[in-house]
């Protein structure tokens, strides 16, 4: 037995080579057949394994920065609610302690925010009369763009309660609009 190969094989294999007057291309023949097949059903897989993982990293990478940029928008409007929370509370604050007051308050931030509206303050006026026959006058105070301020004085119109505007102001500071709005509502009947 010679290399490992069987002796009837080795014979076989010596008998065919010193027979064959072209040797040399013989073995480079089979030679290359060995390293296709090698090639085909061993190099190939393993490269293509290679660029397969290659791949999904950079998947993962833009996965990743993806979760990033949404955690820390996230973040933001935490922030931000927080913010407007505190807001609201100060607004409540200003005001007289009634559930209807509270209800318009709500309402108005919350037609801010869909219109995209900061809401500055609400300040209740105190007007003796207009009180005693359930109307409540209010100056209102936005800042943001000029066609924001304009859907939510829109959709003030559109309001679910009764709401009468008797003046609005409008100026700018930097690139914001601000506007002063002085409206007035009157309670639900019950």
């Amino acid at each position: 037995m010679t290399l490992g190969i069987p002796k009837y094989l080795n014979r076989n294999l010596r008998a065919y080579i010193s027979e064959t007057p072209q040797k040399a291309y013989t073995l480079l023949g089979l030679s290359l057949i060995t390293i296709i097949i090698f090639g085909t059903f061993g190099i190939y897989p393993a490269i293509a394994s290679v660029f397969k993982i290659k791949a999904n990293i950079e998947q993962g990478k833009k996965y990743e920065t993806t979760f990033d940029q949404k955690i820390t928008a996230l973040k933001a409007a935490s922030v931000r609610l927080r913010n407007e929370a505190a807001a609201v509370t100060k607004i409540s604050e200003l005001l007289p302690i009634s559930a209807d007051n509270g209800q318009f308050i709500q309402d108005l931030s919350l037609l801010a925010s869909n219109s995209l509206v900061k809401l500055d303050f609400i300040q209740k006026v105190s007007i003796t009369e207009a009180a005693s026959s359930g109307e409540n006058k209010y100056w209102i105070g936005l800042s943001g763009s000029y066609g924001n301020i304009e859907k939510f004085l829109k959709d003030l119109g559109s309001f679910k309660r009764l709401v009468s505007i008797a003046s609005i102001g409008l100026s700018s500071l930097n690139s914001q609009a601000r506007a002063t709005v002085y409206l007035s509502t009157f309670n639900y009947v019950r």
